[in-house]
């Protein structure tokens, strides 16, 4: 395969992926839906918000317009109680429900398909195919720092592993300085006290 060639596979294994990687963000926000406990909630929510406006209005009517508060108190326990407070939104909620499962089932096929495409290509390792990892692999041969997939995996996984020993050395670094940080402090209040107590001998 030549370099042009590669670097053609990879856009169009880098499409795929970014394609795949939209379509399981999705599928992570239509999962979130699918609970009944979710919707209860959401439903009780609705209920004790729409309670708390109810009373505070039913308060306001009853100083400034009585006869209103009567008529008010009236629909209050009628409507609010029954209807507006827990059944409407728990409704809504179950059709947005049903509507994100056929969504997810529609969208999952397409995924399939678009998973298919991107394991079918054989001269890209499987666990390389993200889109940020063929990204990387296909600018590195668009500047040249590699001419071959396997140059251009190796460098790939030379680079992770340099990041991941600097991140790790400077979580150290931090640890250490936090160390430091409280040890000094300890020692400070610790001379506090020390000056405190020759002073108080000194008095005494």
């Amino acid at each position: 395969m030549s370099k042009q060639e590669l670097m053609e596979t990879l856009v169009y294994a880098r499409d795929l992926a970014v394609e795949a990687e939209t379509y399981e963000a999705s599928f992570k926000k239509l999962e979130r839906r699918f609970s009944i406990w979710r919707a209860l909630w959401k439903s009780f929510l609705c209920f004790v918000l729409i309670n708390i406006g109810f009373v505070f209005t039913y308060l306001i009517s009853t100083v400034i317009f009585p006869t209103f508060a009567e008529i008010y108190l009236f629909l209050y326990i009628i409507l609010q109680i029954t209807i507006l407070s827990f059944v409407v939104p728990f409704v809504l909620l179950m059709v947005r429900r049903h509507k994100s499962k056929i969504k997810y089932q529609e969208e999952y096929a397409l995924y399939e398909v678009v998973m298919e495409k991107l394991l079918g290509i054989a001269s890209i390792p499987d666990g390389l195919k993200y889109s940020n990892d063929l990204t990387t692999m296909y600018n590195y041969l668009s500047i040249g720092r590699t001419d071959t997939l396997k140059e251009s995996v190796n460098l790939l996984l030379q680079e992770e592993r340099e990041d991941n020993f600097h991140r790790e050395t400077m979580n150290q670094l931090y640890a250490i300085q936090d160390d430091n940080a409280r040890n000094a402090r300890h020692i400070s209040s610790q001379l506090s006290d020390i000056d405190v107590s020759i002073y108080r001998n000194r008095n005494d």
